[in-house]
């Protein structure tokens, strides 16, 4: 597979109850790594904020903490490791004291290379939704490599993948990261032997309230206007699948706000993974742009791929 050589899955000790207990991420990508032939990685962080902080006059105890912590972190990814290295996967383990979290997994890609970053992920309450604590949101905006959200879905199958692209290029994202998230999302399709399905929203109504804006109600054709907007999505839609066999009725052009299209497709699809694009951009941006993988992330129960331009740049507000 192109947009991925090795696949990094982060296993949070704290939510694994058993040896024999294996989160989402972990089953999911020994799947997919077993139709690719390509290894597995877990890693893991350990971290206590009373040794580390109040006890900074111990070193003695801290560093008998973090060796114990550490041998049982340890200890668990090696019996998680041990199931998939009886099938024939190449699976490394790597456990650290670090924190914060997100800081600690961006330093472990930057060691790695080329990898599919793979974590589980659930609901966050509005008192999480923090871009400052975080780690989901962090790792979403600042993760250079692809990085696939897992959901706790009732069903491990990954028969259907949902392409979401954005061929107007809206906010000045980059034209060719369209292509790389149909690439991704294609081959991770051939894969799984999953259904590829394109999806694509547009709401036309900011285009005609900026007609109208500055011309007299009476002299806009609003609908004549609406129309013209869908021709140039339509068009826009054509002109980028036309390199690609994909069938009519897997391309799905909605017509409303975006966030709240995908969602509604995702549902309405049963897309087990939504395939999107992630650009870096600085945070007055974000605050007037927002953005659709964020607002969708709560909102959908399918897991999310998101898919980085190869010019990204991690800016700490980046993503």
């Amino acid at each position: 597979m192109a947009f991925v050589e090795r696949i990094l899955v982060i296993v949070d000790p704290e939510s694994v109850e058993s040896a024999s207990d294996h989160p989402p991420s972990l089953t999911r990508s020994a799947q997919l790594a077993q139709s690719l032939g390509c290894s597995l990685e877990l890693f893991s962080c350990g971290y206590d904020p009373y040794f580390s902080e109040v006890r900074v006059f111990d070193p003695t105890g801290l560093e008998e903490k973090k060796k114990e912590l550490l041998q049982d972190h340890v200890a668990l990814l090696e019996k998680l490791a041990a199931v998939y290295r009886e099938n024939g996967l190449a699976v490394d383990i790597d456990a650290r004291w670090e924190h914060p979290l997100d800081e600690a997994i961006l330093r472990k890609v930057a060691e790695s290379g080329s990898v599919l970053v793979v974590k589980d992920t659930h609901f966050h309450s509005a008192s999480r939704q923090s871009i400052f604590s975080n780690v989901d949101w962090s790792l979403m905006r600042r993760c250079p490599q692809p990085l696939w959200l897992t959901k706790p879905r009732t069903t491990e199958t990954m028969a259907t993948i949902l392409a979401a692209v954005d061929p107007v290029h809206s906010h000045d994202k980059p034209a060719d990261l369209d292509h790389a998230i149909i690439l991704a999302a294609r081959e991770f399709a051939a894969a799984v032997d999953g259904d590829l399905h394109v999806f694509h929203s547009f709401d036309p109504m900011p285009t005609v309230s900026a007609a109208t804006r500055w011309s007299p109600p009476l002299q806009i054709d609003v609908e004549k206007r609406v129309d013209e907007e869908r021709k140039r999505h339509r068009e826009a839609m054509e002109a980028l699948l036309a390199q690609y066999s994909i069938a009519a009725d897997q391309v799905h052009l909605h017509e409303g706000p975006p966030h709240d299209q995908l969602v509604g497709a995702a549902i309405q699809r049963r897309a087990d993974i939504v395939v999107m694009g992630s650009v870096s951009r600085g945070m007055l941006k974000r605050a007037v742009v927002g953005s659709t993988a964020e607002r969708i992330l709560d909102r959908i129960p399918s897991d999310l791929l998101l898919i980085k331009h190869p010019d990204f740049e991690a800016h700490g507000d980046g993503g």
